[in-house]
């Protein structure tokens, strides 16, 4: 995906994901779980998370570069954070 672009990026989410709470998803550039000030509040869209990167979008400060993408939802008492595979930016 090029970097100057404006586009959702999708998730898709397995299980039953409670679709009254927003999911959250996460871009790190290097190994490890994201912390807390790396989510950003993303929207359910026909069973797959998504949130809108690039100039003008929910996420604007990713540089050229791969990314591993992480997302994070409520699934009944549980909350997990799985490890949604790699973005790569040009």
């Amino acid at each position: 995906m090029a970097r100057t672009t404006r586009e959702y990026v999708h998730i898709p989410v397995p299980g039953s994901p409670d679709l009254t709470t927003p999911p959250e998803i996460a871009f790190k550039a290097t190994q490890g779980p994201p912390e807390d000030e790396d989510w950003h509040q993303a929207e359910w869209h026909q069973g797959s998370a998504r949130i809108l990167i690039g100039p003008g979008g929910d996420v604007t400060d990713l540089d050229e570069g791969q990314y591993r993408m992480w997302i994070r939802f409520t699934a009944g008492l549980e909350r997990p954070e799985i490890n949604a595979g790699l973005l790569h930016l040009t």
